[in-house]
C-alpha cells in the first residue's frame, strides 16, 4: 500500500485498493460504483450493485476501514447527480500504477485479481459464513468461492482446539 500512496493517482488508488481487499469485488464493480449506489445508515454504509457479473443484485457490506477509505471521494460528489461515479480513473489507470506500486514493491508476481483472493481469505478468517462470503463477493457458485479461500494450517489447527 505505501507504493500505492506514493503514486499520482494515491487519492484514488488508496480507496480502491483498500475496497477491494476489505470487500472483494471486482475491479469492474469498484470502478463502476455511482453515488446512487452508497447507503449510508445507522448501521453502516453499504453498496448495491445492481448490475453484476452474474445478472444479480447484490449489496456490499462495508467495513469502517473501507467507509473511511471512500469517505473522502464520497464527499467530493455527495452535491453532483445521483449517477456520479465515486471514482474518476480508469481501468486502465488502475491496471499501469498496480503493476507500477507491485514492481516499486519488489512482488513481481502479485496479480491485481490476487486482491480478491486474499479479501475472500481475510473474510473466511473473520469467521464469516460461506453465504456471507459470496453475497460479499458475489460468488454464485460454491465451488469457485472455495477456491478463493485459502485456509493456512495454524487456522485449522486454532479451529480444531476450539469448544463450541
Amino acid at each position: 500500500m505505501d507504493a500505492i500512496a506514493d503514486g499520482m493517482y494515491a487519492d484514488q488508488m488508496t480507496p480502491f485498493m483498500t475496497l477491494s481487499i476489505e470487500t472483494g469485488m471486482r475491479k469492474s464493480e469498484i470502478l463502476s460504483i455511482t453515488k446512487d449506489e452508497i447507503s449510508r445508515t445507522k448501521r453502516g454504509w453499504s453498496v448495491t450493485k445492481k448490475d453484476t457479473k452474474n445478472g444479480h443484485r447484490r449489496v456490499v457490506y462495508l467495513s469502517s476501514r473501507a467507509v473511511q477509505a471512500v469517505q473522502p471521494l464520497y464527499d467530493g460528489i455527495k452535491a453532483k447527480p445521483d449517477n456520479t461515479p465515486l471514482f474518476s480513473i480508469s481501468s486502465h489507470t488502475v491496471e499501469n500504477w498496480f503493476v507500477r506500486a507491485r514492481d516499486k514493491a519488489g512482488l513481481k508476481d502479485l496479480r491485481l485479481h490476487d486482491l480478491r483472493h486474499e479479501a475472500v481469505s481475510r473474510l473466511a478468517d473473520k469467521g464469516l459464513s460461506v453465504g456471507a462470503i459470496a453475497n460479499q463477493s458475489g460468488h454464485k457458485s460454491m465451488q469457485t468461492l472455495l477456491r478463493y479461500v485459502n485456509a493456512s494450517e495454524k487456522d485449522i489447527r486454532a479451529k480444531l482446539e476450539q469448544d463450541i
